[in-house]
């Protein structure tokens, strides 16, 4: 059994870019074929801080239930804000035309479906992505980043107010 965590997703630290694998096969060497190339990924550098690799074992283990319980609550709040930003954001991105939303599920992200046909001068998701940023002020990823042309990608973490003002700015420029 391989159990893959990480600090990112389960304490909400976007980019800090740091998890663990735990490989559990009880002695028995069902997976010593695997841990050289487990060990080939440990080598690799994804930008993990320092401060951030030091703090890890701390936040991993609240020193009190007051801590524990703050964590589990903050954590609980945030989970619902992203499960409200999602709603919004589907419902809101679903009513402007040449724009298809992917419903997320468990993501803190959205991947939209561009139907280029239907918005005037853009080529492809790249093309989209930097005329958004230059007219409207709005930065999102393109989906060839991810290997998936034609889409792009719109974080959800941010304040509900902010992802209506930028989604009001994707619908004027589409």
């Amino acid at each position: 059994i391989l159990s893959v965590g990480g600090i990112a997703k389960t304490f909400v630290c976007p980019g800090w870019r740091l998890g663990w694998v735990l490989v559990h096969d009880h002695g028995t060497g069902a997976l010593d074929a695997l841990r050289p190339a487990l060990h080939s990924l440990t080598q690799v550098v994804l930008g993990a801080c320092t401060l951030v690799q030091s703090a890890l074992p701390t936040i991993l283990t609240p020193q009190s239930d007051a801590d524990r319980e703050a964590l589990d609550a903050h954590r609980a709040a945030y989970l619902q804000t992203l499960q409200s930003n999602a709603e919004f954001t589907t419902s809101r991105l679903s009513q402007i035309p040449g724009l298809s939303v992917v419903v997320p599920q468990g993501a803190m992200y959205v991947m939209v479906k561009l139907e280029v046909d239907q918005l005037a001068d853009v080529e492809d998701d790249m093309a989209f992505t930097q005329m958004l940023l230059n007219e409207e002020a709005v930065f999102v990823l393109p989906g060839q980043c991810f290997r998936q042309p034609g889409f792009f990608r719109i974080v959800l973490s941010g304040p509900q107010n902010m992802l209506a003002d930028a989604y009001d700015r994707i619908e004027a420029f589409c």
